[in-house]
C-alpha cells in the first residue's frame, strides 16, 4: 500500500501541467506563426484580467453556435485561454490540442499523398489526373 502522501500516477504537479499546456501552445504557435504574437502577449500575468472575460465569452459565442457569426470554433479557444489561469482544465485542454495537432498531421499527411511530390492531384495511375493521352492530356489521334 503505497504511504498516504503519495499522490499516485494519476495526479501530476500543477507546474508540469502548465509547462505541458505551454509546450502545446508554443507547437500551434510554429504551426501557425502569426498566432505567435497574440499568443505571447496573452502570457503574461496582468493579461488574466483580459484572458478571463474573452475566454467566457467565447465559451458563451461557441455555446450559442447556431446564431449567425458565432461558432463552435469559439468554444476550444475560450477553454485554452481559460486553462492559461484555472489548473483544472489544463490537462484536458492539453490533452484537446494533442488531439488536435495529431490531426492536422494527419490531414496534412493524406493531403501530401494525394497531391503528390509536384503538388498535382494524382489517380494514382501515374496520369497526374489525367486521362492517357496526348501531352495535352486529350486522348491520342
Amino acid at each position: 500500500m503505497p504511504p498516504a502522501d503519495d499522490p499516485g500516477p494519476a495526479t501530476t504537479h500543477p507546474a508540469a501541467e502548465r509547462r505541458r499546456l505551454m509546450r502545446q501552445i508554443d507547437l500551434l504557435a510554429r504551426r501557425w506563426p502569426r498566432l505567435l504574437g497574440w499568443l505571447r502577449a496573452l502570457q503574461c500575468r496582468w493579461c488574466v484580467f483580459l484572458r478571463v472575460p474573452l475566454g467566457l465569452v467565447l465559451i458563451l459565442g461557441g455555446i450559442f453556435s447556431f446564431l449567425p457569426v458565432l461558432g463552435v470554433w469559439m468554444l476550444p479557444i475560450g477553454l485554452m485561454l481559460l486553462a492559461f489561469d484555472i489548473p483544472l482544465l489544463q490537462r484536458p485542454v492539453t490533452a484537446l490540442l494533442i488531439r488536435f495537432q495529431a490531426w492536422m498531421r494527419r490531414r496534412d499527411r493524406r493531403a501530401a499523398e494525394k497531391h503528390g511530390a509536384d503538388g498535382q492531384e494524382t489517380d494514382g495511375q501515374g496520369t497526374g489526373g489525367r486521362e492517357a493521352g496526348g501531352p495535352d492530356g486529350r486522348a491520342g489521334p
